[in-house]
């Protein structure tokens, strides 16, 4: 699998329409941290925990 991951944190964010489709994005959204989505993968929760959790910063995803 050949995915990108983009983790951005954004402290303070207005949404003024939902996201449009197109080719690139197969989802957007925004969750707690408690209820992240069914399916979010292992490199993701790590990143996630290495910003949140003060878990240490691995140089490998």
């Amino acid at each position: 699998r050949r995915d990108h991951v983009g983790l951005y944190l954004v402290e303070q964010f207005n949404q003024t329409a939902p996201k449009q489709p197109d080719r690139e994005v197969a989802a957007a959204g925004f969750f707690p941290l408690d209820r992240l989505p069914e399916g979010t993968t292992p490199a993701t929760l790590r990143r996630i925990a290495e910003i949140f959790s003060g878990a240490a910063a691995s140089p490998f995803w």
